[in-house]
């Protein structure tokens, strides 16, 4: 039979996993294995920190995968062949891992993961966060408009969006950044909307309150994809630095 998913949107690991995972005594060996995508963001570290607070009492080991598919199978296998009792993976990518994550749930593992934006890849987990990226990258768009026309009013500067290609999520969210140099509201696919989402046409097209003038000038924007070796946010920064000195956003 078909379990029961949990669909959440943008809300926190900490207000779903003990829906299925009670806090019992801690067992020998490891009873939630977590795998996040790397160690360098704020984002997977503060779940790994998290996870551990949350279930103090019970025995909590976070790896990291270093965004390397591989490295995630292995660790995965690894927390299946130990026997415990959940296992949470922010995934570097899903359809990579779902032979990992069957297998999980066949031995009655509960599996919870983080962010998994795609259709048909229900029968792999027990619980999941999704959120929708585009729109995540145009509050980005919005939050360094604001900041830009707090700290930088009068200022010469270049806008530099950094982006990835390494999956779906990384593709929506680096698009919905970029919506700081569209004077209109637009959807993924580029299509006009309103602000409640809906296509319309040209001639009713909304604008856009994360447009960045700044952004619209000839030679001031840059798009930028992120070096395949660069894992820490400070050397990706120091890199945007050196090729643009200018950079104020």
């Amino acid at each position: 039979m078909k379990s029961k998913k949990i669909w959440l949107a943008n809300v926190s690991f900490m207000a779903l996993i003990p829906t299925l995972f009670g806090c019992g005594a801690a067992s020998s060996t490891v009873d939630i294995g977590v795998c996040l995508t790397n160690s360098s963001t704020t984002l997977n570290i503060k779940i790994g920190e998290e996870i551990k607070s949350t279930f103090s009492s019970l025995k909590v080991d976070v790896q990291a995968a270093d965004n390397n598919v591989a490295t995630q199978k292995s660790q995965i296998t690894s927390f299946i062949n130990m026997g415990v009792k959940m296992i949470v993976v922010a995934p570097v990518q899903i359809e990579s891992i779902t032979t990992e994550l069957e297998n999980a749930r066949s031995k009655g593992i509960k599996v919870v993961v983080s962010k998994a934006n795609k259709e048909g890849y229900d029968n792999y987990y027990d619980a999941v966060t999704i959120s929708d990226e585009f729109l995540l990258g145009s509050n980005i768009a919005l939050l360094a408009k604001h900041w830009a026309e707090s700290k930088l009013a009068n200022e010469d500067y270049d806008v530099v969006v950094c982006y990835n290609e390494d999956n779906d999520d990384g593709k929506k969210r680096s698009a919905g950044t970029g919506m700081i140099k569209e004077p209109y509201l637009k959807n993924y696919a580029g299509e006009y909307i309103d602000a409640t989402g809906n296509k319309v046409s040209e001639d009713k097209k909304v604008d856009n309150p994360a447009y960045l003038p700044q952004a619209a000038v000839e030679g001031k924007y840059h798009y930028h994809l992120q070096s395949v070796n660069i894992t820490s946010g400070l050397d990706y920064m120091a890199e945007i630095k050196t090729l643009y000195p200018k950079t104020g956003v």
